[in-house]
């Protein structure tokens, strides 16, 4: 977070922020005045002084990095996948479960666009690309790649090998690892096949670091 902090959640429902000395700056909720929901955090995205994380992987929240709670979304029962995503305009984009993805107002108020990619279909976690394209896999081995403006499609790619786990840039090219053990290297332009490997025939469960 903002002024290098640390944030992160416990099992039983508290959000904590931390210097980087490890000396509480606050918590949400406040225990000794609030309930705890024993109900997990996911994982948070920051822009400026700006927080927003999952929680019980129906519903986002909206915090200051300085711990005012601002606003929630709830959205259930579809599940948001992964983190949300923060563009340039500091809106936020998540996926869901259900093959959807949503573009948000920094307040979380206003739903900017929604688009339907894959129906029925679980989605990764989407990836920005310099430029403000989106990019984001699908259960049924395709990367979508969309136009920020109102989430229209700039190409699609389909035919990978198992279910899209994770999509991420670097080097000028898009990496993929899906759940039967492939590594794809895409062109983010126009989303051809670079080159594919398949290392391991187990799945890929966590996302690649470049």
């Amino acid at each position: 977070a903002q002024n290098a902090s640390v944030v992160a959640g416990n099992e039983e429902g508290e959000l904590y922020c931390f210097t980087t000395g490890l000396s509480r700056n606050w918590n949400h909720p406040d225990s000794s005045t609030e309930w705890l929901t024993y109900i997990e955090w996911g994982t948070g995205a920051v822009s400026g002084s700006h927080l927003y994380y999952t929680h019980d992987t129906d519903s986002l929240y909206h915090f200051l990095t300085t711990g005012q709670f601002q606003s929630a979304y709830f959205h259930g029962p579809e599940i948001i996948m992964e983190a949300p995503v923060i563009d340039n305009a500091n809106n936020v984009l998540f996926s869901t479960d259900s093959g959807k993805l949503y573009k948000l107002s920094q307040d979380l108020g206003t739903t900017i666009w929604t688009q339907l990619l894959s129906p029925g279909l679980e989605l990764s976690g989407p990836t920005l690309g310099g430029t403000g394209t989106i990019y984001v896999g699908s259960a049924d081995g395709k990367v979508y790649a969309r136009n920020p403006a109102d989430g229209s499609e700039l190409w699609t790619a389909s035919g990978l090998q198992g279910e899209v786990n994770h999509v991420v840039l670097g080097s000028g090219k898009i990496f993929v690892v899906t759940g039967m053990g492939y590594v794809y290297s895409l062109n983010p332009t126009t989303g051809a096949t670079v080159w594919s490997a398949q290392p391991t025939l187990g799945e890929f469960l966590s996302a690649p670091v470049l």
